[in-house]
């Protein structure tokens, strides 16, 4: 399972990187990259609050979350850089204490589905907020929208 989030992270990753080059943000390409990467940021933070947010709800004392290579330590309340990373982290994690009497497969399934299930949320809020947003679509011109029209003449 961890091998196919891997690529769809990796995929998705690709995806967000290409739609760079269609969508202007300001006049720099640097500013549309730096959004993008800030915007990929936030989605690992939102996946990873999703996994938080169900861990605790179920019963469980969240320890840490991290996102790449950022990690927030929650009993401390500090910042360091993020230690526990194995090869199956790709973008961040959620340490968490999850009492042994709580901890049973659909308990576990909860937590492993919050995180998409954030993600999908965002994603829809994202899909209403970004036709409001001029500055992030893309124009290709007049002459591009024209030619899907025919004159009958």
């Amino acid at each position: 399972m961890k091998r196919i989030v891997n690529v769809l992270f990796f995929l998705f990753s690709i995806w967000l990187w290409i739609a760079a080059g269609m969508l202007e943000i300001g006049n720099s390409g640097l500013a549309t990259w730096l959004a993008l990467f800030v915007l990929q940021a936030f989605s690992i933070l939102v996946h990873e609050l999703g996994h938080a947010a169900a861990a605790k709800s179920i019963g469980s004392r969240i320890l840490a979350i991290a996102v790449l290579g950022v990690q927030f330590d929650c009993a401390r309340r500090r910042f360091g850089s993020a230690t526990a990373f194995s090869g199956n982290d790709v973008g961040g994690y959620v340490i968490h204490a999850l009492p042994e009497h709580l901890h049973t497969r659909r308990n576990d399934a909860i937590i492993a589905a919050a995180g998409p299930l954030a993600n999908v949320l965002l994603a829809g809020l994202a899909f209403l907020l970004v036709p409001a947003a001029p500055m992030l679509r893309a124009d290709y011109g007049a002459g591009y929208y024209a030619a899907f029209v025919t004159d009958p003449d």
